[in-house]
């Protein structure tokens, strides 16, 4: 199978290389979140490799909650119409077990769940063209003079819209990673749909993609949206884990909504990349692109999709969260690239 370097930043160090998100910003030049901390890395093609050019704080462009050093766990990002588009996965956290935990501990760290506000983001960041390509930044002029800002929707604002929801407000205090609200995906349709797919809830095997209209609030670092509308899918138990358009189809990478290793497989949706899908779409309206994704034991977790041009053909780009040794070469990480016919 073909491959693809991302060269990051030296300053991420071997923790830093899990990715959580990615999108094509322009032939050739990228947008990539790692999944710690909050920035967003620009990335350019050159000598056969993506290298990372500029680091961008989310926190530095549109109003984030919590502490500047907080982890927002960016996982959703598109590029649409001249604006990044970014959202975290607004997900609570119960505490990590680890194997040199005492025994005697357990209980307790396992009863402990925090919901962290940084996470709650969705935002859209205006895009410049410079000599060096697209940059986000926290305002941009309008050729009519007018001029637009970075800005994000209130912290609790989805929590808020989904709190009655009699699908997913059961879910929203549970952790993500016990099937409580965990948003991965992202992807923007027409000019102002933004598609937002759900590792989890997962209910009853039926994954759940939710899409809003989010509109400038008065105040013009704020974004406001309506109640956000579910679509069903039946993934056959899996959750959606990131979101890409190809020409007018939406590409799913769906995989485990819980802490197992897999399956992990790209789906495609006819259509979805243009227009809202039904409310309801069964198995037999979505086809497998290829094979399923390899998948490690405990690493190597496929986090991240985005169609890309190699050679003059549109491939698959396929990012991983806790990359194995094989895939790693100092502050190297390897991607895959797959066919999409």
């Amino acid at each position: 199978m073909a491959s693809i370097d991302l060269k990051l930043p030296e300053a991420l160090g071997r923790d830093g290389l899990s990715l959580s998100g990615v999108a094509v910003a322009a032939p050739g030049l990228l947008f990539v979140a790692p999944d710690e901390g909050g920035s967003v890395l620009r990335m350019a093609h050159h000598d056969g490799a993506f290298r990372a050019k500029d680091a961008y704080s989310v926190g530095g462009l549109v109003p984030v909650a919590g502490e500047p050093d907080d982890e927002i766990d960016l996982e959703g990002l598109d590029v649409r119409d001249g604006w990044l588009w970014l959202a975290g996965s607004h997900s609570a956290v119960r505490t990590r077990i680890k194997k040199s935990t005492p025994d005697a501990d357990v209980p307790g760290l396992l009863a402990a769940v925090k919901y962290p506000a940084a996470r709650r983001l969705l935002a859209r960041i205006p895009l410049v063209d410079t000599q060096n390509g697209l940059q986000p930044t926290a305002s941009r002029r309008r050729s009519n003079g007018s001029t637009v800002m970075a800005a994000s929707l209130r912290t609790d604002g989805l929590h808020t819209a989904l709190q009655n929801d009699p699908h997913l407000g059961p879910w929203l205090t549970q952790p993500g990673k016990d099937n409580g609200l965990d948003i991965e995906g992202l992807a923007v349709i027409g000019n102002t749909v933004v598609l937002l797919g759900l590792r989890g809830p997962v209910l009853r095997g039926w994954a759940v993609l939710l899409h809003v209209t989010p509109r400038q609030a008065a105040e013009q670092s704020r974004l406001e949206i309506d109640a956000p509308v579910a679509h069903f899918l039946d993934l056959a138990g899996l959750g959606i884990r990131d979101l890409a358009r190809h020409g007018n189809d939406l590409l799913i990478l769906a995989g485990p909504t819980m802490l197992l290793d897999g399956p992990s497989r790209v789906l495609r949706l006819r259509g979805a990349g243009a227009e809202l899908p039904p409310v309801v779409v069964r198995e037999r309206d979505i086809e497998q692109v290829g094979p399923d994704l390899a998948v490690g034991v405990g690493e190597d977790h496929p986090e991240g999709i985005a169609v890309v041009e190699q050679n003059g053909e549109s491939v698959l780009l396929v990012i991983y969260d806790s990359p194995a040794d094989a895939r790693v070469y100092g502050t190297t990480v390897r991607a895959e690239l797959r066919s999409l016919s």
